[in-house]
């Protein structure tokens, strides 16, 4: 099995992948970001997780290009024909941004592009008192990321990784509220939407990933008869 991961690395990475001789299908994976969490001076809800869309035994021949973008919070997760701007074979959605005590929504499947899509968890809400909201899980080939729990006595829960479906992989989990006394905890990579800020303390969410993986080619010999 050969593969190759896209991961977020602003405008100086190589986006492009050619496809290989003797590899006539690819499954691409995508997991959008998760959302970010705006520093206003109020507690704030946790933001959404990232989507999950992949595509399975894609047909391609050799020399084919693809340009893939692994988003980051705000920027969709995508893979695309030839250049940035061609037809777009996958696409997952990014999580939401809080900008107050509400928590934001999941990445949303249905806006996605796949054979196969599930949303990211919406973030938990915060409270007046300085417990932020935790960040929604991004989701995973076989389920919605979960939901992030409200703020209450502490910061609130982050919210579960969505389920893998063997082989493909699952998401990962969102960010823990912060409140006046738990500093916050990034969220995981890829997509975890990151818990709220509180009483100046924020955390960052997770980027998008891309994995592209085929079955490697097979040689086949040609035998000539003399006979």
């Amino acid at each position: 099995m050969g593969s190759v991961t896209f991961l977020y690395a602003g405008a100086v990475a190589d986006k492009y992948w050619t496809v290989p001789v003797g590899v006539p299908k690819i499954t691409v994976q995508a997991w959008g970001p998760g959302g970010n969490s705006t520093t206003g001076s109020g507690t704030q809800g946790g933001s959404g997780g990232g989507a999950y869309s992949a595509i399975v035994d894609y047909p391609v021949s050799a020399g084919d290009v693809y340009y893939a973008w692994a988003g980051k919070y705000g920027s969709d997760t995508y893979v695309s024909e030839d250049t940035e701007e061609g037809t777009k074979i996958v696409l997952a959605k990014t999580g939401g941004q809080t900008n107050g005590t509400t928590g934001a929504a999941g990445g949303d499947a249905a806006s996605g592009i796949g054979d196969i899509k599930y949303s990211g968890g919406t973030g938990g809400n915060g409270v007046y008192e300085g417990s932020a909201g935790g960040g929604g899980g991004s989701a995973g080939s076989g389920g919605d990321g979960g939901n992030g729990g409200n703020g209450g006595a502490y910061g609130g829960t982050a919210g579960s990784a969505g389920a893998a479906s063997s082989p493909l992989l699952g998401g990962a989990k969102g960010g823990p509220g912060c409140d006046s006394s738990n500093d916050p905890v990034n969220a995981d990579q890829p997509g975890g939407g990151c818990g709220g800020a509180s009483a100046g303390k924020y955390a960052l969410p997770g980027d998008g990933k891309i994995i592209i993986s085929w079955e490697d080619p097979v040689n086949v010999a040609t035998f000539i008869s003399n006979a």
